[in-house]
Order: C-alpha cells, then structure tokens, then sequence
C-alpha cells in the first residue's frame, strides 16, 4: 500500500518504478515471465517491505494497532508511512509532490501494457483519485480508508 514511497525510492530508474509500482501484484510462479529489470524491481519491491515490516520501530506501532484493527494493521502503518512522506515530500526530494505525482503518473501510463491486469486497474485509480497528492492530508488519509473498507 505504500505507493508513494516505492515509487520516491525507484524514481527515476524507469525499469524500478514500473517494478516497485507492480510489486504486489506479481506472483513468484510468474516472475520470470518479466524481464530481467523488472524481476530486480520487483526484488527491490520485496527488500522495501521487508525492512519495513522488520524494522522496530514499525513492529511496535503494529502492535499498538493491532487489538483495534487486527489484520489490517500493516495497511495502516503502510498509509501512515507515506502520509508523512507526502507532508515532509520536500525535504527527500528535489521536486514537489504535485510534479512528482504528475510525471509518475505519466510514466507509468507509457508503461502500463507491461503491468499486470490488477496492476493497471491500481494505476487507473491511482490517476482518477490522485491517491499519492491525497495523502499529503488528513481528509485525504480517510479518503483511502473509506475506499478501502468500502472494497
């Protein structure tokens, strides 16, 4: 779920940010059905979630969530992640979000025939609802959740 900062940490290898962006929706038994590029995207995808999923700090604040909201805790803390990237987005990167955002969107889209089905249908939402600029604020955050305890 944290789109934004798998797409800041591939950005601007072009090969990374289609990989980083299609992460979760590759199965391993399909994996070398992509191209050598994608497959180390992918890896890099992998390693993200992985040291964040491991990292301290990250299991503490799951086990804060967790008698409240149970299975989804990871969901939260992926979405709390990039809210802050989102508000703090210039002081890691050169550019604003809102530029960033727009030139993301474009390059996935020249990519997109690439992507998994499931992965075009994220990327068709991500551009129609403006999911990395709405995580930059607090009714953006319960946007995304609303959206998500809808589906």
């Amino acid at each position: 779920m944290n789109y934004l900062a798998h797409l800041v940490l591939s950005y601007p290898a072009t090969s990374l940010v289609v990989s980083n962006f299609t992460g979760d929706h590759i199965r391993n038994k399909d994996l070398d059905t992509f191209t050598k590029e994608v497959q180390l995207g992918v890896e890099m995808h992998r390693s993200i979630d992985t040291f964040t999923d491991m990292h301290p700090l990250s299991i503490a604040i799951r086990e804060t969530l967790f008698k409240e909201y149970r299975h989804i805790n990871r969901i939260l803390v992926d979405i709390y992640y990039d809210h802050f990237l989102a508000i703090h987005f210039e002081a890691f990167h050169q550019q604003s979000l809102t530029l960033f955002n727009y030139e993301i969107t474009i390059l996935l889209q020249q990519h997109a025939g690439i992507m998994p089905l499931s992965a075009q249908g994220y990327l068709r939402g991500m551009k129609a609802q403006n999911w990395l600029l709405e995580y930059s604020s607090i009714a953006g955050i319960d946007i995304t959740l609303t959206k998500m305890a809808n589906r």
